[in-house]
């Protein structure tokens, strides 16, 4: 039997494992769209403190399947900042999982649409759960390196698209 995927509120002390999950998740999985520079760029400047606002907030979850940390969410009122799975986890469904637990969050709080910023290489994944592009964007690396994003919106007055739904809600819970 497959293990059950769980997601929890994050703790001060969850930043160094946020940190890790999103350098593995974006060295191993997004390399395919962008240049070695921007790579090698990518967390220039970048160290774990940078989540612990985001934490202090209440606004980063961790996903686990069994004991071991598969990905993270970060979330502010309608806007989804990160949703990030390690790349040896990519594919198993928690990147579908973390976007519906976020998506739950956004209706739960009185939101009717949903927006983002996802790498060239999550845009597809997020259009299939009926988000469009709405802009072009980037990140800028503090040696001034550009990377590409694109931002993207979705209405959430309904439950969200897609095959896995009854999986999320099965699998998925929450826990603080």
């Amino acid at each position: 039997m497959e293990a059950a995927l769980y997601i929890r509120r994050a703790k001060p002390d969850d930043c160094a494992l946020i940190f890790a999950i999103h350098k593995d998740s974006v060295l191993g999985l997004c390399a395919s769209h962008y240049s070695d520079t921007q790579m090698s760029a990518w967390f220039e400047g970048r160290a774990s403190d940078d989540y612990t606002t985001a934490v202090e907030l209440g606004s980063c979850w961790i996903a686990y399947k069994a004991d071991d940390p598969v990905g993270f969410l970060g979330l502010f009122a309608n806007r989804i900042s990160m949703i990030f799975v390690q790349s040896a986890a990519s594919g198993q469904g928690i990147g579908t999982i973390l976007l519906h637990f976020a998506l739950d969050r956004i209706r739960e709080a009185g939101n009717s649409s949903a927006i983002l910023d996802a790498t060239l290489n999550a845009q597809g994944f997020y259009e299939k759960y009926g988000f469009r592009k709405v802009a072009d964007s980037h990140l800028v690396r503090p040696s001034g390196m550009k990377i590409e994003t694109v931002v993207m919106e979705r209405s959430i007055r309904s439950p969200p698209r897609g095959r896995n739904r009854d999986r999320t809600v099965a699998d998925g819970r929450a826990m603080s």
